[in-house]
């Protein structure tokens, strides 16, 4: 701070203790939304990750229980006409 003083040794004003009072508070506000901002961010990034993931999950189910029930289908035809020609 030193150094920024003597950089600035031809301004007649000192900062007041309002002005810095000011601009902390600023700084605290801007800091507070940029947070917000990034917890946002990653909540909204977070969300889409397990939505994507949820979506992929249920498409892969969804063909598993496909591919299972066309396999008991089959089996159950194949059954049906060994059954069938057993009894002939």
């Amino acid at each position: 701070m030193v150094s920024v003083l003597k950089a600035n040794s031809n301004v007649d004003e000192t900062p007041d203790l309002e002005t810095i009072t000011s601009d902390l508070a600023s700084l605290k506000h801007d800091f507070a939304q940029l947070a917000r901002h990034l917890k946002l961010g990653a909540t909204e990034g977070t969300r889409a990750a397990a939505r994507g993931a949820a979506e992929q999950i249920s498409g892969e189910a969804a063909r598993v229980y496909e591919n299972l029930a066309a396999q008991g289908e089959r089996s159950a035809r194949r059954s049906g006409a060994k059954s069938r020609s057993s009894r002939s």
